[in-house]
């Protein structure tokens, strides 16, 4: 046990330092014009996390080995939920920024992966349900978060041209 936990300590102050060195700028965008959708929809109040690095940085798939890291050294199904809901909103935010940057096959995949930790998150869910130990206010937050998905996911569909992509979106 004791040897798991230097290593794993050991990567993480690597992944650390890492990660501090390797920021992307962030730069201001100018405002683009809103494409009405067919039916307008009132926003979501749900806050999604900064996503951190995109998929297409060099030094992604570290990323993906600490998150992997993560689920599996994390045991509490509670904290798992909140991990997974993290990762899936981590993804939504990922495939959005990517699909402005015009890659549109890698945000498809980005936001099919995050939507398979939305959909981890609800069996983690069902899990606490069946335990009996569903704390208040957990459903609530996995329903918003599954409306901010739609939201997104259905704004990107109605604001492309390209058919292959709206019905991969879909």
């Amino acid at each position: 046990k004791m040897k798991r936990l230097v290593i794993f300590s050991i990567f993480s102050a690597f992944f650390g330092i890492v990660s501090i060195y390797c920021i992307n700028a962030v730069f201001a965008q100018e405002e683009k014009a809103n494409i009405a959708s067919p039916t307008p929809k009132a926003s979501i109040n749900y806050n999604l996390p900064f996503p951190g690095m995109l998929p297409d940085h060099a030094l992604y798939p570290l990323k993906v080995l600490r998150d992997k890291i993560l689920t599996v050294f994390t045991r509490n199904p509670l904290k798992k939920f909140h991990l997974d809901l993290l990762f899936a909103d981590k993804h939504l935010v990922m495939g959005q920024m990517l699909w402005e940057k015009q890659n549109f096959s890698l945000s498809i995949k980005t936001l099919t992966t995050g939507e398979k930790y939305l959909l981890t998150a609800a069996i983690q869910l069902s899990k606490l349900k069946q335990a009996g130990v569903l704390p208040a206010g957990v459903v609530d937050k996995l329903e918003l978060a599954c409306d901010k998905h739609a939201q997104i996911i259905e704004n990107l569909a109605v604001a492309t041209n390209n058919e292959a992509n709206k019905q991969q979106l879909n």
